[in-house]
């Protein structure tokens, strides 16, 4: 068996380097400049350079639409993976008494022309996804997307998020989430202090 994952290991490791190495054909044909350029970062990836660095993290969240809001304080990086092309973030912080860790990925899909985004951490087994836009005249970050939901057993639990940065220094993410009545509340809000 161990033999087998090596040898499968090394086919796709071989066919992985040729494609790299050779521009991709489609139907006999070379590449088109317009595809490669759709594999490449471009200005929509650019305008996620600003989150860059690290930083520290004041968050305030609210579990139900008429509960007192808790807090926690933390650190957060965020990084450039895969040659720009996607922005890692992770999170070290506390809920309660128990310690916090998340991760995160932020990208752009030059494909569909849309912001996409993946959220994991070590309090559930989901992960969210989201997709939308960033406006240029203010530079927000707005997305919906959806999470199965341990608390409520609902396979999908709608949110609406928005990030924006009000300065160089500061960052402002905000969570709008689905309630018990089907209507949304604002669930979370995390203010970041460039460190």
């Amino acid at each position: 068996m161990a033999l087998l994952r090596t040898l499968l290991s090394a086919a796709i490791f071989v066919c992985v380097a040729g494609y790299a190495a050779d521009p991709p054909s489609h139907a006999g044909k070379e590449a088109s400049p317009e595809w490669m350029k759709l594999t490449v970062p471009g200005d929509n990836h650019k305008a996620l350079a600003d989150f860059v660095g690290k930083w520290s993290i004041t968050v305030q969240y609210w579990m139900a639409p008429d509960a007192k809001p808790e807090a926690s304080t933390g650190k957060s990086t965020f990084k450039w993976i895969m040659g720009g092309r996607f922005l890692e973030q992770t999170v070290k912080s506390k809920m309660g008494k128990q310690a916090f860790e998340g991760l995160g990925l932020l990208g752009y899909d030059s494909v569909r022309g849309e912001y996409q985004s993946v959220w994991l951490d070590n309090m559930a087994t989901h992960m969210m996804q989201a997709k939308g836009q960033r406006d240029p005249a203010t530079g927000t970050y707005t997305e919906n997307g959806d999470f199965s939901c341990a608390m409520t057993g609902k396979k999908n639990r709608t949110f609406r998020s928005e990030l924006k940065m009000p300065s160089k220094k500061e960052i402002l993410h905000l969570m709008w989430m689905e309630g018990p009545d089907g209507k949304e509340f604002k669930a979370m809000e995390i203010a970041y202090k460039r460190s």
